[in-house]
């Protein structure tokens, strides 16, 4: 692999992290991207710091380091950095690249004295955020939660809360932990979307949803909650997410215009029945 170099956001590098790499894919990822990059900005002065890895002039990959407290992906926790997105891409795998933005993200966390820094991680080998590569970079096991189905290729997998300390006396964070309660309303298909700026999967989410709903009558009632805001984070504990007539959809990757049609339909055929 030729040199390797890792820098902190610029102007330039802003399409390849505002897309999350989905460079020229589609006008969402396009106009999604803008809202992410608004939100990286904005947060910059409060310890967000995203860094770049380039190879020969590629971009290979990039890694997401926010202080816990204002993070709209969680955990839980007090004085710590997070890293809610670490991604490397295919054909640079295995090569250091992960490992190399680690060690910048460490050395952000000390430098902005912090007592540590905490991830979310996934069993199953997914392909986002294994917790076996943030094991063998020194991070340690603190939780673990069995999750929902993937489909068929991961019935069955855990997220895990991991971390590394600077401080033995640091806080330990903790997952969030969801708090919705669907509230019906006579005569309406209630569709409820928690969402947030910061990433790529939720805003298109959000955007799939208002377009299926357009479709509709106004039977659709729409609330939506941005997890941006702290005090809606905690309150829920929930950065993303859709419900219809409290019925849960999608997975950690989204949900498809499809279900979320199906289900309105489904929703609003029980208004005639």
């Amino acid at each position: 692999m030729d040199k390797l170099i890792i820098r902190d956001l610029t102007m330039k590098d802003e399409y390849f992290v505002g897309t999350c790499s989905h460079i020229y894919e589609s006008e969402d990822y396009d106009r999604c991207a803008e809202k992410r990059i608004e939100f990286i900005s904005k947060n910059c002065k409060k310890g967000l710091r995203v860094k770049v890895a380039i190879v020969d002039g590629e971009y290979v990959g990039f890694i997401h380091i926010i202080p816990i407290e204002f993070s709209p992906f969680g955990p839980i926790g007090e004085n710590l950095m997070s890293i809610p997105c670490l991604f490397v891409q295919p054909n640079f795998r295995k090569k250091g690249v992960g490992t190399k933005l680690i060690k910048e993200a460490f050395k952000e966390a000390i430098k902005q004295d912090r007592n540590g820094i905490v991830t979310v991680g996934y069993s199953e080998n997914l392909w986002f955020m294994p917790a076996e590569f943030f094991k063998k970079v020194g991070f340690k096991t603190l939780k673990v939660e069995k999750m929902k189905s993937l489909g068929e290729k991961y019935p069955n997998y855990e997220r895990i809360l991991l971390w590394k300390t600077y401080n033995e006396d640091a806080e330990k964070p903790d997952f969030l932990k969801p708090n919705y309660e669907f509230k019906s309303i006579p005569g309406k298909v209630v569709v409820d979307v928690f969402y947030n700026t910061f990433c790529q999967i939720s805003l298109i989410q959000l955007e799939k949803v208002k377009r299926v709903i357009d479709e509709f009558s106004s039977h659709i009632l729409l609330n939506l909650y941005n997890s941006d805001d702290r005090e809606i984070l905690l309150r829920y504990q929930i950065p993303q997410g859709v419900f219809i007539n409290g019925i849960e959809l999608g997975t950690l990757y989204g949900v498809s215009e499809y279900e979320i049609r199906k289900t309105i339909v489904k929703e609003l055929k029980r208004f005639r029945e």
